[in-house]
């Protein structure tokens, strides 16, 4: 079973940016939904100044296709549904929402 699965809720600009941080070092798997389809973590600015020092999407986050659409937004990494996501939420220890 992997470990942590972090579900981004919200723009990251409106969390604690140590906090944000931290999870992400720790996570195995990224998930946006609702509003957090709105983060793009490529370059240093991305997610109201949270720096997860890349370049570009990395290979665990992903997003829920329905609120990327709803929303008419582009993301750059894998598109999920609701199916995908709770198999996520089953296959990790420990979920956190922000």
């Amino acid at each position: 079973m992997k470990k942590t699965l972090v579900i981004v809720t919200k723009p990251l600009s409106l969390a604690p940016k140590h906090l944000a941080c931290a999870l992400f070092g720790q996570a195995d798997h990224v998930a946006l939904i609702q509003d957090g389809v709105y983060n793009n973590p490529g370059g240093r600015r991305a997610m109201g100044g949270v720096n997860i020092e890349t370049d570009g999407w990395p290979d665990n986050w992903s997003a829920l296709k329905d609120d990327v659409s709803a929303r008419g937004v582009e993301v750059g990494c894998k598109l999920i549904d609701y199916s995908d996501l709770v198999e996520a939420i089953e296959a990790h220890e420990k979920i956190v929402t922000i």
